[in-house]
């Protein structure tokens, strides 16, 4: 997912019809952006919105977390109501649809006693969003998105108990361009 931000990012420039002096009244119906502050913590995420409509928009995100021993990954549809009726600019509610996947990995020395283990599990998962998107230049090209919400994992949380909640609060800030 994270290349295809990257290459979506590098190659928009340079599409047809998309110019830099691009009045502001151009309506933009996707948004693609990345969450880059958090990479050097160890997580990446990525989403893709498109405008449907006057005021809804569908789209899709993905994310990797490595967390000590293991690792969180998870990808999801989303779909937003716009309060102002302009898709992808402005405060929105939504939700989100989708499957997360659980890694755990017990790394103990086994000349010590310790049984060397790992788990995997995937568990559908939904969630509930309040976003905001600010607009940014001219051309409206440059996005910053920040949002809240909460995500509910649904499963036994069998062995994963002590290292992921299954019900959590969620927090997003990306940078991003409207194509």
């Amino acid at each position: 997912m994270l290349w295809f931000v990257l290459a979506a990012a590098a190659l928009a420039p340079t599409a047809p019809g998309l110019s830099a002096q691009t009045s502001p009244s151009v309506d933009r119906r996707t948004l693609i952006s990345m969450a880059p502050l958090l990479v050097p913590l160890g997580h990446v995420a990525g989403e893709f919105q498109r405008a449907s409509g006057a005021r809804f928009s569908i789209g899709g995100a993905a994310s990797y977390t490595r967390a000590g021993a293991g690792g969180y990954s998870t990808v999801e549809v989303k779909a937003r109501i716009y309060r102002n009726r302009v898709p992808l600019r402005g405060a929105a509610l939504g939700v989100a649809l989708g499957a997360t996947r659980l890694e755990s990995s017990n790394k103990c020395d086994p000349a010590t006693g310790c049984q060397l283990s790992e788990k995997t599990a995937i568990y559908p998962s939904a969630a509930f969003l309040l976003d905001y998107n600010w607009l940014l230049g001219d051309a409206r090209r440059f996005v910053i998105s920040a949002g809240l919400g909460g995500k509910r994992i649904f499963g036994d949380g069998e062995g994963f108990t002590n290292d992921i909640f299954m019900y959590y609060p969620t927090a997003r800030l990306q940078l991003g361009i409207t194509l």
